[in-house]
């Protein structure tokens, strides 16, 4: 059927058939679907089909025709069928046509139905395509010779894997990164090289693709001048999309599985045409999907070609000197396929001119790269040279991407040095050498330049050899200055040359030049000096100064005085003279010092010259003593005396200068009424290396008050009086002799017998004790020390025993008052002390129990000091001085001591809270009745309040017999609360020798009651509870208890009453604290060994506890 004409008869004929006639209005039908396949197939080989499926769209029943048409590339019909199809009413009818085709071609298949009467012809026709090829790739058993780049990890050929499609045919295709989804970044190709058979080459191929919609794209392109440059071309029926990410059109998305893919190259190539395909991937930076897969790749009116592509891709050459050989390496690349005798070219070039053509081949047969070496040796330097290396193979298609070009310089160098010049200088200066360097090649940036020095006067002796460089690398000619400092004098040759190890002429390396030096030697021989006695009396010294060389009008000889002081020296002065040694080869200098102290001198005479190039023979020297006598007295101590005691006293003497072994000693002793009472002389022995001694003497006052003692020293050279004598002032006590048990201060005279030192008033007043008012001692003073000191005859007092009441009127530990012991008056014994004002207080100790006197002791002194800050007054009362000979004390054992009533205890579970304390003591002494009374004190403290002070009771016991024991019990005792106690219990008594029996400790603990049950733990009252260790060295705990919460301070004062540090200061809460003193003071500074005070503060509380630190 070829026109409608055509179509309408055989319409009518089947009507007529059929005994029907038309309705154009009732009919309407069409192409539903056409399925042509294969849509490859080899020419001559395989059958096409086209099966057609034709729906009628109308309720009437009818048979349609449907014909088939192919045509060629060219728009002739190939082949042409017709069939008529039943279809029934809203039914389809199926239609299969037939073609085996001739021709290797493209073909256009279109399909329609023929019912002239068809009332929508729109859906009448339908069409597709298929390729007859002359040749089919299955990538079976091969990869069709496809290139990949890259080379690996892009396209690959094989057996997919994964979530990879099921390849179109067999097992194998060319696909994307198989078994994984391709890369981000990704540009990859496939290619392959063919030649066009006939004007119109057709290629097609079956391909699956899952690629990121509109960012990736994938798409075929064809390059006509061997893969220099590409075109993008378009498939029937174009891409998905006409525009991408890229800019371009392509594949994107997901394919309807595997879909055929055809391309026209008419528009690109002719017939003999040569010419590259290749498929493109490429992919943005985010995202990646399964990729892009061929397979079934077919082609016709066009052949597979073996195309070859080498090229130089790298070329290197050593830097080289002239002469040398010259490595030149190329690297050449295989861009398709390979080849085993590949051909590379190299031409060398010196500026326009053909220097040398080489020849190499590489095998490129397997690897993709291989590298060509060959060796070329320059014959002109200081040039630059211009390689050309390309692969020259017979088949290439490609010959752009074929050279390399390289420059390489071709070193040569030759310097020289074309002059030099010398100063002439004097000997030891220095002499600058100048020279100036030619070059005539390349440059060097360190060109070594030598210097060859020769003295001519010591034939030609050579002196030095020099070695400094200059930069060449820029400049053709530069001047390089030296120094050299000539030891010789005389005329001096110079050589200057240049010795670069690869200097390619060596004529005119050298220069030289001559100069003359000019020197002088002058020394001192020989010194001598006078020895004199006394400092500042004129010095001589004589010099002898010589020349060895050329003379001098003016040489200076310089004279340095040292005064020598053991190891060192000590810089005196100097003396510069001048000689004239211009005509004469010796001189003697002479020259006068006044040395300014005495002791050994050493004298240095010298040239300083500088000029002179010989200074090992400058210098002589000389030993000279002056003689110096000085001495001094430097202190003096005087023992405290009484009235016609022995007074020793000791003086100090210093000697400053020479030694002397019999040095005269003055004692004067000047009375109160200022005359000299004695003198008294005596020599030291002041020659040995030790510079101090003492001198001793004694003197017994006739008169008591204040004697002044000077001592001074007499020698007929001292050279300095001002300094010889000092004096001491002292105070003679009147005699005093206690041989009865002592006396307090109730009348003056008492008081006027004891010595009374210091800076304050001393007065007898009436002030109120706790028991009667008396007659009292009261001493005051500003600021720093007062004391009262007496003495006790031990012959009659054996053991005495002291007591007394004290008080001192104060504000704080700043006021305080010590009571002392000493066998000499200069080492003093701390017995107890009291600060602050906490009212009279009672004392009493046994001398011997802190002091422990040896044969010679006889006579104990007692001091009581007042230490203030504040201008405070101290009060002494009731004195008492005891032999001694009796003893009372505690009997019961320390487990004893403190006893409950049995109806209170039973065992160690307590059942009520009543204690009957009692304590047994005993009168161990020979002296009974009134005079042995005591005071039985008892006191018990709360361990766990900060051992808070809970009870307190005394009992007087008196009429104690000898040997008589006496039970006393005291005031019933509550405890407060549960916990741990201890009781203190302690007897005091005027005139007990033994008091180590006369105090006891016991401790004990109460369990809860009902009563006592669920209070809490927080103190009942402040308390400074304890000080342990107490003596310590190197801390000790300060425990103290807060019962609310209050403002604490915590301080530390020593026996003066001076602010040591402060320990706390602030608002505590209620509790138990304890804190640590190490025996420092506020700066950090350790203090020394002695007795302190640690005062605690807290809304009106104020308590104060004694500490020993050991030294």
């Amino acid at each position: 059927i070829r026109h409608q004409s055509d179509a309408e008869a055989l319409m009518q004929r089947v009507m007529d058939f059929f005994g029907v006639q038309p309705n154009p209005a009732a009919y309407n039908v069409g192409i539903e679907q056409l399925d042509v396949h294969p849509r490859i197939s080899v020419l001559s080989k395989d059958v096409v089909f086209a099966d057609v499926v034709v729906r009628n769209y109308t309720a009437y029943p009818t048979y349609t025709p449907v014909v088939i048409r192919v045509y060629f590339q060219d728009g002739r019909v190939a082949f042409e069928d017709e069939k008529i199809v039943d279809v029934p009413a809203f039914g389809t009818g199926d239609v299969t046509f037939t073609w085996t085709p001739r021709i290797q071609d493209y073909y256009d298949v279109e399909v329609f139905t023929a019912m002239p009467a068809d009332s929508d012809p729109i859906t009448d026709t339908a069409r597709s395509n298929v390729l007859v090829a002359d040749k089919i790739l299955d990538f079976e058993d091969t990869d069709g010779s496809f290139n990949p780049d890259p080379l690996t990890d892009g396209w690959e050929w094989g057996t997919p894997s994964g979530d990879d499609p099921t390849p179109f045919s067999g097992e194998k295709l060319w696909g994307t990164a198989l078994g994984e989804w391709y890369e981000n970044n990704a540009d990859w190709t496939l290619e392959r090289a063919f030649v066009a058979t006939s004007d119109s080459p057709v290629v097609a191929f079956m391909h699956w693709y899952e690629i990121e919609e509109e960012w990736d794209v994938g798409y075929v392109e064809i390059s006509t001048d061997g893969g220099n440059s590409w075109d993008i071309i378009q498939p029937v029926g174009g891409y998905p999309y006409d525009f991408t990410n890229f800019g371009v059109p392509g594949y994107g998305g997901t394919s309807d599985g595997w879909e055929f893919a055809a391309f026209l190259l008419s528009d690109y190539v002719n017939d003999g045409d040569t010419f590259r395909l290749r498929f493109h991937l490429r992919s943005d930076y985010y995202f990646r999907m399964q990729g892009w897969y061929i397979d079934y790749f077919a082609y016709a009116y066009m052949d597979t070609l073996m195309s070859y592509d080498f090229g130089v891709v790298g070329l290197t050459a050593d830097e080289v000197y002239v002469g040398e050989p010259m490595t030149i390496t190329a690297t050449v690349q295989r861009f398709d396929n390979p080849a085993s005798d590949v051909p590379v070219v190299y031409e060398i070039y010196l500026d326009e001119d053909l220097m040398a053509t080489l020849h190499d081949t590489v095998d490129l047969s397997v690897d993709d790269i291989a590298y060509s070496t060959v060796e070329y040796v320059p014959p002109v330097g200081a040039e630059d040279y211009t390689i050309i290396a390309y692969s020259d193979y017979p088949l290439e298609l490609n010959p752009i991407n074929d050279a390399e070009t390289l420059v390489v310089h071709v070193t040569a160098y030759d310097f020289g040095v074309v002059d030099v010049e010398a100063d002439s200088v004097l000997l030891d200066s220095a002499m600058e050498i100048t020279t100036r360097v030619h070059r005539w090649a390349d440059g060097c940036s360190e060109v070594p330049v030598y210097f060859d020095i020769y003295n001519q006067d010591s034939g030609g002796l050579h002196v030095a050899h020099l070695v400094d460089t200059i930069d060449m690398s820029v400049y053709n000619e530069r001047s390089l200055t030296i120094e050299y400092v000539p030891t010789r004098p005389g005329e001096y040759l110079i050589v200057a040359y240049t010795d670069f190890p690869r200097d390619t002429c060596n004529a005119n390396d050298t220069s030289s030049t001559t100069t003359y030096v000019t020197g002088y030697d002058f020394a001192v021989v020989e010194v001598t000096a006078d020895t004199i006695i006394y400092p500042f009396d004129s010095l001589t010294v004589v010099a002898k100064v010589m020349s060895y060389n050329d003379g001098y009008d003016q040489v200076p000889v310089y004279y340095d005085f040292y005064l020598v002081q053991g190891k060192t020296e000590q810089f005196k002065g100097r003396v510069i003279s001048t000689v004239d040694l211009s005509t004469v080869d010796s001189v003697y200098d002479t020259i006068k010092f006044k040395p300014p102290d005495a002791g050994d001198y050493h004298i240095y005479a010298y040239i300083y010259f500088d000029l002179d190039f010989n200074s090992s023979n400058d210098t002589a020297d000389a030993f000279v003593h002056v003689f110096a006598f000085d001495f001094y007295v430097d202190r003096i101590y005087v023992d405290e005396a009484f009235v016609y005691d022995t007074m020793p006293v000791t003086a100090w003497i210093v000697r400053l200068g020479d030694t002397c072994s019999n040095l005269e000693v003055v004692f004067e002793y000047w009375d109160p009424n200022g005359v000299l009472e004695e003198a008294d002389t005596v020599f030291v022995d002041l020659s040995g290396a030790d510079n101090t001694t003492t001198a001793t003497a004694d003197f017994v006052p006739d008169l008591s008050g204040h004697y002044t003692v000077t001592v001074y020293t007499v020698h007929p050279f001292d050279t300095l009086t001002t300094n010889d004598a000092s004096s001491y002032d002292v105070n003679v006590a009147p005699t005093i002799d206690y041989t009865g048990y002592g006396t307090g201060f109730e009348v003056d005279a008492d008081f006027d017998d004891w010595v009374r030192l210091g800076t304050g008033e001393w007065s007898i007043e009436r002030d109120t004790f706790p028991h009667r008012d008396l007659y009292a001692a009261r001493f005051v003073t500003d600021g720093g020390m007062a004391y009262l000191m007496s003495r006790y005859d031990l012959r009659v007092y054996g053991s005495p025993v002291f007591s007394f009441y004290w008080r001192v009127a104060g504000s704080s530990c700043e006021d305080m008052m010590v009571v002392s012991l000493s066998f000499d008056r200069v080492t003093w014994v701390d017995v107890d002390a009291i600060c602050g004002d906490t009212g009279y207080a009672w004392v009493q100790f046994r001398a011997l129990d802190y002091l422990t006197p040896g044969v010679d002791d006889s006579l104990l002194y007692v001091r009581i000091a007042l230490y203030t800050n504040s201008g405070a007054y101290g009060l002494v009362d009731d004195f008492n001085a005891t032999e001694g000979n009796g003893d009372v004390g505690i009997v019961d054992q320390i487990d004893e001591v403190f006893k409950g009533d049995t109806s209170i205890f039973n065992g160690d579970t307590l059942v009520a809270s009543l204690f009957n304390p009692y304590v047994r003591v005993r009168n161990f002494g020979g002296v009974g009745g009134p005079e042995k009374s005591m005071i039985v004190i008892v006191k018990v403290y709360w361990v766990e309040g900060g051992n808070a002070l809970v009870y307190y009771n005394t009992r007087r016991v008196s009429g104690l017999d000898p040997g008589e024991e006496r039970l006393v019990t005291l005031n019933t005792f509550i405890p407060p609360r549960s916990g741990h106690y201890k009781m203190e219990v302690y007897i005091r008594t005027s005139n007990d020798p033994a008091m180590v029996n006369n105090s006891s400790v016991f401790e004990f603990y109460v369990p809860p009651t009902k009563a006592t049950a669920g209070i809490d733990d927080r103190p009942l009252v402040f308390a400074l509870s304890k000080v342990s260790p107490n003596p310590f060295k190197g801390f000790t705990n300060v425990e103290f208890a807060v019962p609310k919460r209050s403002h604490v301070t915590l301080r530390v004062f020593d026996a003066t009453g001076r602010l040591v540090k402060t320990l706390e200061d602030g608002v505590h809460e209620p509790g138990y604290y304890t804190v640590k003193w190490n025996g420092t003071d506020s700066f950090g500074n350790r203090v020394g060994g002695g007795i302190y005070f640690i005062e605690m503060r807290a809304e009106g509380f104020k308590a104060l506890k004694k500490v020993i630190l050991l030294k």
